[in-house]
């Protein structure tokens, strides 16, 4: 299954945009330096999200609410289905990991109830270190597996 991100708006052209493919699950990335700028005039329709945490954290931050709220704002509808997996990198056990991927799930599950998504059509879960984006042997790799994806079922 391929989720996609469609977007009815001309993005400026004086900003470089890097548009990759992640392996697992086939996700596209799009990646400018600053897309935020521009969000309030593109009307995007989303059926995934990628949240981000800090290392050993499943506090959402300011970036990860944003990234919730266009995630929401874009969706016609508050009874949308929801699948939120929560991934860690590799640092600590196995079992910690799946609790901690669980904690973050949790995070943006609470988070989206708050904002009007009734629980019932949020499932959560956790892959804990078992899906990596990235590699897990840099910080950067580390940093992209620290994650709560969103998926409209």
């Amino acid at each position: 299954m391929c989720h996609m991100a469609s977007a009815n708006c001309e993005l400026p052209h004086s900003i470089t945009y890097h548009i990759g493919l992640l392996q697992d699950g086939y996700q596209v990335k799009l990646n400018s330096q600053s897309m935020d700028d521009y969000s309030e005039s593109c009307q995007a329709v989303y059926n995934h999200s990628v949240v981000y945490f800090a290392f050993d954290q499943s506090r959402l931050n300011l970036q990860a609410k944003r990234a919730l709220n266009r995630f929401l704002k874009s969706q016609k509808e508050n009874s949308i289905e929801l699948q939120v997996t929560g991934y860690t990198d590799s640092i600590g056990t196995r079992l910690y990991n799946k609790h901690l991927g669980l904690a973050r799930a949790k995070a943006v599950a609470a988070y989206l109830e708050s904002r009007g998504v009734l629980r019932r059509h949020i499932i959560i879960s956790s892959e804990g270190e078992l899906k990596p984006t990235a590699s897990n042997k840099t910080s950067g790799g580390r940093a992209s597996n620290r994650r709560a994806v969103l998926i409209i079922d």
